[in-house]
């Protein structure tokens, strides 16, 4: 029998050895890595989604511009301007070398979208567009595949003469001609997407020299790439385009500057060439 006065038993406390605390705390680490990797790709798929979005409305705008202008497609923006008509009112976008808000509601698909002022703005940039990457001051994230440009479509090839001006009742294969692309940072300057061009009247030699598709939604270190003249570096990896039947898709470098999937109303006969080891 235990004396009144004894006191009934404690077990010990142990405390958790060092080794036990380094465990807990990695196992910890691990699952909030895995938790914020979830939720970053989760948000690159929602704004990569959003982009779709906003090319898919800029490219029904621009087919309703046309739909109601004959057929003929709104102009493409490029940099250079007349300087008699700095803005000319049937561009796709209200841009030749200024950012100007108050102005932008003057561009030609305006009355197709349903945005104005900084909405408008908005719907032309893409969330992860990086600004401060841009090399020319175009403030937007899409352009405008130029073979279709009434004004510039005759540059694809130094033929003589001019060609018909591309109409949208000619458009050979709709759901396979791209009319807008989301641009690379680097070599976006302006309205107009050239993503390359034939270099001989015959058409027998399609360069890609000029405009690349942006491919930050598949891999940002590839978006950042130094575009080398002739060749097609990173031609697997993909960007946002839209077509002219209006639907958007995520389609690589390789489909993107193909002349067939570029020229309205023929299917082009060059073939790309090659990319640079390694590219």
């Amino acid at each position: 029998m235990r004396p009144p006065d004894a006191r009934p038993h404690q077990p010990s406390r142990r405390a958790f050895t060092l080794i036990e605390v380094l465990i807990v705390v990695g196992i910890i680490a691990v699952l909030a890595g895995l938790l914020l990797t979830v939720r970053s790709r989760a948000s690159d798929k929602a704004t990569a989604a959003m982009c779709v979005s906003n090319l898919r409305q800029i490219g029904m705008a621009i087919l309703m511009y046309a739909q109601e202008n004959e057929g003929v497609f709104p102009r493409a923006s490029p940099l250079l301007s007349s300087p008699t008509d700095p803005h000319p009112q049937g561009d796709w976008i209200f841009w030749r070398g200024t950012n100007l808000p108050q102005v932008i509601n003057k561009s030609g698909i305006a009355p197709y979208v349903k945005a104005k002022g900084e909405a408008f703005q908005a719907l032309m940039r893409c969330p992860t567009d990086e600004w401060d990457n841009h090399t020319y001051p175009y403030p937007y994230s899409y352009s405008m595949n130029y073979t279709i440009s009434p004004d510039m479509s005759q540059n694809v090839a130094p033929q003589v003469g001019k060609p018909p001006t591309p109409r949208l009742s000619a458009i050979n294969r709709a759901s396979e001609k791209i009319i807008a692309a989301e641009e690379n940072e680097r070599t976006i300057n302006d309205g107009l997407w050239a993503p390359g061009n034939y270099t001989d009247p015959q058409r027998a030699s399609w360069v890609v020299n000029w405009d690349w598709l942006s491919v930050r939604h598949d891999t940002r270190k590839s978006e950042f790439i130094e575009p080398q003249t002739g060749t097609l570096a990173q031609q697997d990896k993909r960007g946002n385009v839209v077509f002219a039947d209006g639907h958007a898709d995520f389609v690589s470098r390789r489909f993107a500057h193909d002349p067939k999937h570029l020229l309205p109303n023929n299917e082009g006969t060059g073939v790309t060439p090659p990319p640079p080891p390694g590219g």
